[in-house]
């Protein structure tokens, strides 16, 4: 039994997804149980300058990849 079974596939859900390898990780996991009504968030803190914005635009990539809805907020 999956530990996703209590969260219907058919549903819609935001997934935080900051860059590094643990919320990655997270959405790609998600994507291979067969959700795909997932809308990508990212938020920018502004704390951490370029290697910040760099977070931003690689996780905006990959929403559109994955042609995923991607929202950001700073």
């Amino acid at each position: 039994m999956s530990h996703f079974s209590t969260f219907p596939k058919n549903l819609t859900y935001l997934v935080g997804v900051s860059g590094g390898a643990d919320s990655m990780a997270l959405a790609h996991l998600l994507r291979n149980q067969g959700y795909r009504k997932l809308i990508i968030c990212h938020l920018h803190h502004g704390l951490r300058g370029e290697e910040a914005d760099a977070d931003l635009h690689f996780v905006e990539n990959w929403a559109k990849k994955e042609n995923l809805p991607f929202l950001s907020a700073r």
